[in-house]
């Protein structure tokens, strides 16, 4: 099962709140994610320009955190945007890892 996220249609053509993408994550992607174990966030980039670092690591590096990149798709994106979404997981999976650390 996937949650599909169109982030034009819910942002526009640039992506730049991060609170916005912060809010939306806890009130809809969390507990969605939460209530479906197996699965998917699917975002579709289609007709998205552009993207700052605020909101990729908000909505997709926050995301990664909690559920793990392999819960994680990506499409439709401009490659220009391809090295802000890789930026957000490395951000994310480096939580994780501090996170570990931290216990160890």
């Amino acid at each position: 099962m996937n949650y599909m996220v169109n982030l034009f249609e819910k942002y526009g053509h640039f992506c730049a709140d991060g609170s916005k993408a912060n809010a939306f994550l806890k009130e809809s992607i969390i507990p969605w994610m939460n209530d479906n174990p197996g699965g998917i966030l699917l975002l579709n980039f289609a007709n998205v320009q552009r993207m700052n670092s605020s909101f990729a690591n908000a909505l997709i590096g926050n995301s990664c955190y909690l559920f793990g990149f392999e819960r994680i798709r990506v499409t439709d994106i401009k490659p220009d945007l391809k090295v802000i979404v890789v930026s957000a997981l490395s951000y994310g999976l480096s939580l994780k890892e501090a996170e570990k650390q931290s216990k160890a």
